[in-house]
């Protein structure tokens, strides 16, 4: 701007800013911070602890939903700790496939086809590195399964000081509501079905048996189905929790 009788000028634009000094090829890029890498690293170091002491080997996949700084920085977090990567990026491409289509257009998850090439990527690895596969059947030992508890087939005794007791009155009674035979409801047939429930240490139903019909079959059928909704607080024999038969006996009122 000049002065008073000067007349306007133009003043010249600013000098750019300079630009920013080139990073060294090893830099991280600032979107990685170092707190995100170290918390990585650490879920890494985690992992490998987990896997080798369940016999197993981990390996770490790079995805074509992250960016390429992203990829290259877990490539490296993992060859520093030689865990095996697979390279699902490196797999599409040499699949003649487009990274594109490994996702969806509008909210970028995962496609079938991305699903497919990252199960065929791993399978493929897998196929060249057997020694995976072998080192962990080595190491597993047979394990023996643990016993199934055998559910009686008719009611039994079984000796208790404290009985199954109900906790979920209010659930059993709407079920009996839904299970009531309309035909029946509707023509005024009631009537009380008692059945045996065999109740295991969670306090569940394992069994249920019809013990004395209320002459109608279809309301018989309803009461077994309902009886199925019980829950209970399972039996106790002193401090001991154990499974036991109860008789109940169920009545549909019209």
């Amino acid at each position: 701007v000049g002065g008073k009788g000067a007349g306007w000028r133009r003043l010249a634009a600013p000098p750019p800013p300079p630009p920013p000094p080139p990073q060294p090829a090893n830099r991280v890029p600032p979107l990685l911070s170092a707190d995100g890498l170290e918390v990585t690293g650490f879920a890494l170091d985690q992992w490998t602890e987990r896997t080798r002491q369940a016999g197993a080997e981990l390996v770490v996949m790079s995805s074509h939903s992250m960016s390429r700084s992203l990829r290259v920085a877990l490539s490296k977090l993992a060859a520093d700790r030689r865990i095996p990567l697979v390279d699902q990026v490196d797999y599409i491409r040499r699949q003649g496939g487009s990274l594109a289509d490994a996702r969806f257009p509008n909210d970028e998850h995962w496609s079938p086809l991305g699903h497919r090439w990252a199960a065929e990527a791993l399978v493929e690895w897998l196929a060249e590195n057997r020694w995976v596969c072998d080192a962990r059947e080595a190491s597993l030992a047979p394990v023996e399964s643990a016993p199934v508890e055998q559910v009686p087939a008719e009611p039994t005794f079984t000796p208790y000081t404290s009985a199954p007791r109900i906790v979920n009155t209010t659930e059993v009674q709407k079920v009996l509501a839904q299970e009531y035979p309309p035909l029946l409801r509707d023509a005024g047939i009631g009537g009380t079905v008692s059945v045996h429930l065999y109740i295991d240490v969670t306090g569940n139903p394992a069994n249920v048996l019809l013990h004395r019909s209320s002459g109608h079959a279809a309301l018989d059928e309803a009461a077994l189905r309902a009886a199925e909704s019980f829950n209970f607080s399972p039996a106790k024999n002193r401090e001991e929790t154990v499974p036991a038969w109860i008789r109940l006996p169920l009545s549909f009122s019209p």
